[in-house]
């Protein structure tokens, strides 16, 4: 999958979305029917890959909807969770004798993140505190068992879980871009432009106006459909499943003709 972009805007988004959704979908019917026969010990596994591939959906659908209004830096705002999501599982495959240790670690995160929304919504339904501190403690104490149990590995920044040459290893042998560098671009997109910072001039009578910004369509595509392709690559590693090979070769002749790239 190359990572190579032209400046021209995808011309047929619905068809892009089309074949995205046709590999979630076949991926979850693919990994519920190898769930069937799966070991007991591996139904977390499971679990989660499916679990994030139905969760992925309504995000490819915002993206594309954003996208198809012209709004490319919300798109990649929205594209950011699938992409700390496939992240997440690169990080979490990386090493097969500590892949469900560092899922116990994942789900420990989450549980906190559910204690501090819980939290943080006391000061807006302050008549509802009771029930509020309830629901946090609950996640706090599912957070704390699971850290608990042996071999859990702390759920540090991502950028430094993905810092090993375990990690850079694995990405070079299957000739994965550098996946983090469009996370960093989704991050980007989450804040106030550089951009529109340099435009801002001073209008008379005291206005302040603002230039476009440059549109970004091209690369909120690349990015979105990479960020699915290695999601479900990652699904299919965490269950076992499926081929990365036939993957690449997917999005080659499938995806990379859509966004204009040269391979």
């Amino acid at each position: 999958m190359g990572s190579a972009m032209s400046n021209e805007v995808p011309s047929n988004l619905s068809a892009m979305k089309q074949k995205i959704d046709q590999l979630l979908a076949e991926a979850k019917r693919c990994i519920r029917a190898g769930r069937i026969h799966a070991a007991k010990a591996k139904e977390t596994r499971f679990r989660m890959a499916i679990l994030l591939l139905t969760q992925a959906k309504e995000y490819v659908d915002a993206s594309f909807s954003l996208l198809e209004e012209g709004n490319s830096r919300p798109s990649l705002t929205t594209t950011r969770w699938i992409l700390e999501a496939a992240l997440n599982l690169v990080w979490v495959t990386a090493d097969s004798k500590h892949v469900d240790d560092r899922l116990k670690s994942w789900g420990a995160e989450t549980f906190r993140l559910e204690a501090a929304k819980w939290e943080s919504l006391i000061e807006l339904y302050p008549d509802q505190t009771d029930q509020l501190n309830r629901q946090a403690k609950a996640a706090r104490q599912q957070q704390k068992r699971l850290m608990e149990q042996q071999g859990c590995p702390k759920f540090g920044p991502l950028g430094s879980r993905l810092n090993s040459n375990s990690i850079r290893e694995k990405l070079e042998a299957e000739a994965v871009p550098n996946l983090y560098s469009f996370y960093r671009k989704c991050c980007e997109a989450s804040h106030p432009s550089a951009a529109l910072w340099l435009q801002l001039k001073k209008a008379p009578g005291g206005a302040v106006v603002t230039q476009s910004l440059p549109d970004e369509t091209q690369i909120a595509c690349f990015i979105l459909c990479a960020s699915i392709t290695w999601l479900v690559g990652g699904a299919y590693c965490l269950t076992e499943l499926g081929d990365n090979k036939i993957l690449q070769t997917w999005w080659k002749n499938e995806i990379a003709p859509l966004l204009a790239t040269p391979d």
